[in-house]
């Protein structure tokens, strides 16, 4: 599925979904005032990676279409880059730090867990690297699938 912009999210928000909302039923999520705020600033998120798509879009190794790029960088057999930017819409950093800091906090714990696997993927790698053998696998199938067409991605941007 290629990358989605803020408009294609609302659009489908707009499905058979049963969601509720003091004991009455919600047909469109989008425009219930319970919901339009977020569902707004979610599709603001989805636009801001096709305003930076040249960092974050790739183009789809078999359709051509836009996908998201991963942050996971490897540096080298025995380093990984992990990248992470928030971005949000200005309403969001004005009138909700607490969100956005809760946010970022769920963030730091996940990468805690994250950085252990970055270890692990690096100590594979060099091991890799060390055997003569390729140096930017394993990749770990299904959820890495695109990695291989990513670097293979970036490595046609980096000979040009």
């Amino acid at each position: 599925m290629p990358a989605r912009t803020g408009d294609e999210f609302l659009r489908g928000l707009k499905d058979d979904r049963e969601v509720w909302v003091g004991g009455e039923r919600v047909r469109d999520v989008a425009a219930c005032p319970a919901f339009a705020g977020a569902a707004r600033s979610v599709a603001a998120l989805f636009d801001l990676q096709h305003e930076a798509a040249t960092v974050c879009l790739m183009p789809d190794p078999e359709t051509g279409e836009p996908i998201n790029v991963s942050h996971l960088i490897p540096r080298s057999p025995t380093r990984t880059t992990n990248v992470v930017e928030f971005y949000y819409p200005e309403e969001i950093v004005h009138f909700e730090r607490e969100f956005i800091e809760a946010q970022q906090a769920a963030y730091v714990e996940t990468a805690l867990e994250d950085n252990e696997i970055c270890l692990r993927m690096d100590r594979g790698r060099r091991a890799l690297w060390q055997q003569g053998l390729d140096d930017a696998g394993p990749y770990q199938s299904p959820m890495e699938d695109t990695m291989v067409h990513f670097h293979e991605w970036v490595r046609k941007g980096l000979a040009r």
